[in-house]
């Protein structure tokens, strides 16, 4: 398995402020797991704009680009 890389600072305390609000921080780089981001997301924001925020999360932590996302969202 690869390790991930070290994000910028900016992006790790964007991802530690999102963990403490969640109580989570299971997955690499310390980020939330998508089950407790959702549940905190959609109560603060609702469900579509809560995904959409889980959307720049895995853009930000580098899992996706923003045209993978895109791409993906046009199939569904």
């Amino acid at each position: 398995m690869k390790k991930p890389k070290k994000l910028e600072k900016w992006k790790k305390q964007l991802i530690n402020t999102i963990a403490n609000e969640t109580q989570c921080n299971i997955q690499h780089n310390g980020c939330p797991c998508n089950t407790c981001f959702h549940n905190w997301a959609n109560k603060h924001f609702g469900k579509e704009l809560g995904h959409h925020f889980w959307e720049i999360i895995l853009i930000t932590r580098e899992d996706y680009t923003l045209k993978q996302i895109n791409e993906y969202n046009k199939i569904k």
